[in-house]
């Protein structure tokens, strides 16, 4: 005995529940693609960082040769009699200072290395050297093409749409469950050792499944499922505002890390200068040593605030590209 039964209205639903598999897959795509974009992000931090690390450890290492040029001037001094052993002492306590600083930077910029090895999937041991990244001027960011390539690329925002054609396909396959279900049947039977019946015996038909009164329980479902529609539908229109306001906040910070920066070299630089300018002082003897400390102090603040002023920008930078989809590795 055998039986084929061929569904036929039935095909509309089922397609349409392939259809709704395949924009399950395609959300949880996006899901991956997200966290793609995050762990780029987090990349671009920890090379910035790397960087950064990279600049106030050459810092260091110009204030040690300073510190140095001082020591070796005031030794011959006090033992030409002519300064104070507590001159020199205080400038060998600042030379030790600025060594342990520098093995500071030195143990920090190791841990982010094997962390970046960490987050890139190789071996944590591997030894590289990064390039430095030229500053980005704000005058180059079109920030309307920013936006724009924001709404093409936001993977949040692609989930939404998909969400939307998900929930859509969900309200049409519960509509389809008011249509009947109508199948073609073909069934064939064989009976042996029996002789009142015929031994052979073929039967086709149509089978119809239908339940015409739910008392309004299918447009009660059919009522949530567009419900859930148009909640889907605001929730992209609130994306695109988010990701809208998101662009537009990181331009801004952007750019005020950007002015930051600058200022933050000018007073460096400054800072640089009139060091220079008392030290060379100091070694003819037409400045005093407290003089040149409190600059090198200065000049160390000013350091202090570049770097951070720099890391700041980079990773204003990090974030600018993040929020607009951007997975270019630096």
């Amino acid at each position: 005995s055998s039986q084929v039964s061929q569904p036929i209205t039935q095909l509309f639903r089922i397609g349409l529940g392939i259809d709704s598999a395949r924009a399950t897959s395609a959300i949880e795509q996006e899901h991956m693609n997200a966290q793609r974009l995050s762990v780029t992000n987090s990349v671009k931090r920890l090379y910035f960082a790397i960087l950064q690390s990279e600049s106030a450890l050459d810092s260091t290492e110009q204030a040690i040769a300073l510190y140095r040029e001082l020591d070796r001037t005031l030794q011959v001094r006090v033992a030409q009699k002519v300064a104070l052993r507590a001159d020199s002492l205080d400038v060998q306590f600042r030379l030790a200072k600025e060594e342990l600083t520098r093995t500071t930077y030195q143990n920090a910029l190791a841990s982010q290395k094997e962390q970046l090895n960490q987050l890139l999937g190789r071996d944590v041991r591997t030894d590289f050297v990064v390039e430095p990244v030229t500053e980005l001027s704000i005058a180059e960011v079109d920030v309307d093409a920013a936006r724009t390539r924001a709404l093409e690329n936001r993977p949040d925002l692609r989930e939404a749409r998909l969400k939307v054609e998900q929930a859509d396909l969900d309200r049409r396959l519960k509509k389809a469950d008011r249509i009947p279900e109508l199948s073609v049947a073909i069934s064939y039977s064989s009976y042996f050792n029996i002789d009142v019946m015929p031994t052979n015996l073929a039967t086709a038909g149509l089978q119809l499944k239908w339940e015409p009164f739910d008392w309004g329980r299918k447009g009660h479902e059919l009522a949530a499922k567009t419900h859930t529609v148009t909640q889907a539908r605001l929730a992209v229109r609130d994306t695109e505002d988010r990701i809208i306001v998101d662009v537009n906040n990181r331009f801004r910070t952007l750019s005020e890390k950007r002015a930051l920066l600058n200022v933050a070299r000018m007073a460096q630089a400054t800072s640089r200068e009139k060091l220079r300018v008392k030290t060379n002082q100091y070694q003819v003897q037409a400045a005093l040593l407290p003089d040149v400390l409190q600059l090198r102090t200065e000049q160390a603040s000013s350091d202090d605030q570049y770097q951070q002023a720099l890391l700041a920008f980079w990773t204003a930078k990090a974030d600018f590209e993040n929020a607009i989809g951007e997975e270019v590795i630096p």
